[in-house]
């Protein structure tokens, strides 16, 4: 969930990056998902919204910003892996 429920959009050091780049608060998300090797599949039910996040894929972050994201990790969950995993051997 790259985007955390839209929690992530909320973040100030994530704002904060994306007005500096005047871009928005979900392409500089995605972007550093990207750039870090997650694999990413945002979806929206607004078009405008997809084409926006397309967007990211262009947007690079410089060292610092990445570093300044990495560090907002919490060690919050916000899916039960558990919940989504198939059972296999069920």
């Amino acid at each position: 969930m790259t985007l955390g429920y839209g929690q992530a959009l909320k973040d100030p050091v994530i704002a904060g990056i994306a007005g500096r780049l005047n871009v928005t608060p979900a392409q500089v998300t995605l972007a550093w998902a990207m750039q870090r090797g997650f694999a990413v599949i945002p979806s929206s039910t607004r078009r405008v919204n997809l084409e926006s996040n397309l967007r990211a894929t262009s947007l690079r972050l410089d060292d610092a910003d990445l570093a300044r994201i990495d560090a907002l990790d919490r060690g919050a969950r916000l899916v039960d892996p558990e919940g989504l995993a198939p059972r296999w051997d069920a």
